[in-house]
């Protein structure tokens, strides 16, 4: 494939680009604890879904969410012990495709104030032309289309594209905002499902 300005990247962040998985699992074993349920390390590492585990468990995933907000680790104490982290080849493919002219945007479940802070501690914010940043209620997934469409009528005003690929490691969240870009928006549009932890689709 030639690299051009008409084509757009639309990356996924967790799982994708910044390896949080074991902070993350760290937190919602945390977030368990604080309601009273132990869980071990490697069940939550071994999900695909949390809201599955919340369910499972007997808790309401509102319940769990204010829980998980107690209790999470700050990304700057995550990125010195370790348990967060830039994959090797995040800077690099980035500044790759940057170089070469792909449009870059990133999209992502995590929390507005969060994302600033991954953005900024990871030093990201050049790749990316546009920032978008989805809900978090798992029970409306797909719903990355709606701000992946705002990213590219953002796109049209300034440098249209006309191919876009969606890239990330959930198959609902990803590959699902693939399938349904593909019913709304004139242009093509591909997915590419990175598999970082090695889960079968």
């Amino acid at each position: 494939m030639i690299a051009t300005q008409r084509t757009g990247l639309l990356f996924d962040l967790d799982g994708t680009l910044l390896d949080s998985r074991r902070k993350l699992a760290l937190d919602v074993q945390a977030a368990f604890a604080e309601l009273g349920t132990a869980v071990s390390l490697e069940e939550i590492l071994g999900l695909r879904d949390w809201t599955t585990a919340v369910v499972g468990h007997g808790y309401a995933w509102k319940d769990f969410k204010e829980a998980f907000k107690r209790v999470e680790v700050p990304y700057e104490k995550a990125i010195s012990d370790g348990t967060a982290r830039l994959f090797p080849d995040t800077i690099s493919v980035l500044a790759e495709l940057q170089k070469q002219g792909y449009q870059l945007a990133l999209i992502t479940r995590s929390r507005p104030e969060l994302t600033a802070e991954k953005l900024r501690l990871f030093e990201l914010e050049r790749y990316f032309s546009q920032v978008a940043v989805t809900g978090l209620d798992r029970r409306k997934s797909p719903n990355k289309a709606r701000e992946a469409l705002d990213v590219l009528q953002a796109w049209e005003k300034s440098q249209p594209v006309g191919l876009v690929f969606v890239i990330g490691d959930s198959e609902t969240d990803d590959i699902g905002t693939a399938h349904a870009l593909r019913e709304q928006v004139p242009m093509a549009v591909k997915s590419v499902y990175v598999n970082r932890a090695g889960q079968p689709l």
